[in-house]
């Protein structure tokens, strides 16, 4: 059988050319990080500013691209050479409706990836997801209102 496991937009565009979900991610919300923000520890420390300050250029980003489709549509097709407009529109619908607006990361969510990494490295059964997730910047931009002044949920 062939089969393959697919990220937006190369599973609409496999969609469109006649193959079929197996399993559609979006629509069973399984408890897993598909993209996440990460840095050191150190990182971190020396450089708590820069962080913050990307955390809300992510988040004001996420508002760009929820906001603006045309533009979201430019930067992708630039990014990975998608060119056929309906892969795009239907990719872009699709993940709209999985987003984390406001950047959260779920602690299930980490464990599902160490219990997928412990599978092959046992050293991952030794981490407790909290241990990974820093929430401060988050928090601080609850508290500043960047999520709601964005209008992100």
């Amino acid at each position: 059988m062939d089969a393959a496991s697919l990220t937006t937009p190369q599973d609409t565009r496999a969609a469109f050319q006649g193959f079929n979900y197996v399993i559609d991610g979006r629509e069973i919300k399984p408890a897993y990080v598909a993209t996440g923000f990460v840095t050191l520890r150190s990182v971190i420390a020396k450089r708590p500013k820069a962080v913050s300050q990307f955390m809300h250029v992510m988040a004001e980003s996420l508002k760009i691209m929820i906001s603006d489709r045309e533009l979201a549509f430019k930067v992708i097709s630039r990014k990975i050479g998608l060119t056929d407009r309906k892969v795009f529109d239907a990719a872009y619908t699709a993940e709209l409706k999985v987003l984390e607006p406001r950047l959260d990361i779920k602690a299930g969510a980490i464990q599902a990836n160490l219990d997928e990494i412990a599978r092959t490295d046992p050293r991952a059964k030794q981490v407790k997801a909290e241990q990974l997730i820093d929430r401060r910047f988050l928090d601080e931009m609850e508290k500043d209102g960047t999520f709601e002044r964005l209008g992100l949920k």
